[in-house]
């Protein structure tokens, strides 16, 4: 029974399971697809919070010469993205050149303008 505690023994059994159970039930697990997506997208909310609440403790937790240090470090790095973000699409854009070709002055399918006012709601989101 001490085997069975192990992580990666538990993960591999439910994989496994999930197969099964997919196999044996075929087109009726659709209707099961909300629970799943309901669990993909609470995971999903909880990691921002997650992150910011590890980050705020570890911060606090510093001393005043190591939050210099990772203060520098921080800018540093976003700085260098922010670079190399910059020069990726510049030479993308430049390779691809995205909107050549395209004609403005062609009328809009009505459907679509009517449709491009419409905004999801928070339920769409969560």
């Amino acid at each position: 029974m001490k085997t069975l505690r192990h992580p990666a023994l538990q993960i591999g059994i439910a994989a496994v399971a999930g197969i099964l159970f997919g196999l044996a039930v075929g087109e009726w697990a659709a209707n099961l697809k909300f629970v799943g997506d309901l669990f993909i997208r609470l995971i999903q909310m909880s990691i921002v919070p997650l992150v910011m609440a590890s980050v705020i403790v570890a911060t606090g937790s510093m001393t005043g010469a190591g939050t210099g240090r990772i203060a520098v470090r921080t800018f540093g790095w976003m700085f260098g993205f922010s670079v190399v973000a910059a020069l990726l699409a510049w030479v993308l854009s430049t390779a691809f050149q995205p909107g050549t070709g395209m004609v403005y002055s062609e009328e809009l399918d009505p459907s679509l303008e009517e449709s491009a006012g419409e905004a999801l709601g928070w339920q769409d989101t969560v």
